[in-house]
């Protein structure tokens, strides 16, 4: 069953979550491991960050952004990233959209 908190996208996405506009720039290492590089944007936010599988992001009072798996990609094909959105219960769950 898939998880519909759940969504891949490749480098170069810009999906958004409970508002915020996040901006797939880089995948790649860091320090040996799989990392991406995101732009975090929203009408009063804006930063960019590096996660690694595992690490989360705050998305103000939406919820949480968290890194499930990064896989970096061949010469054919573009490097992609799973993210689960966990929204705080006072949160829509549905604000969920894909935009690449």
């Amino acid at each position: 069953m898939t998880n519909p908190n759940e969504l891949t996208v490749r480098q170069g996405a810009q999906p958004s979550f409970a508002g915020f506009r996040v901006g797939v720039m880089r995948i790649g290492l860091r320090d040996g491991q799989p990392a991406v590089q995101l732009a975090v944007r929203s009408d009063r936010h804006s930063e960019i960050v590096v996660l690694g599988v595992g690490e989360v992001i705050g998305l103000g009072e939406g919820g949480r952004l968290r890194v499930r798996e990064i896989l970096a990609g061949r010469e054919s094909m573009r490097s992609s990233v799973t993210f689960s959105f966990e929204p705080n219960e006072t949160a829509g769950v549905g604000d969920l959209n894909q935009e690449d």
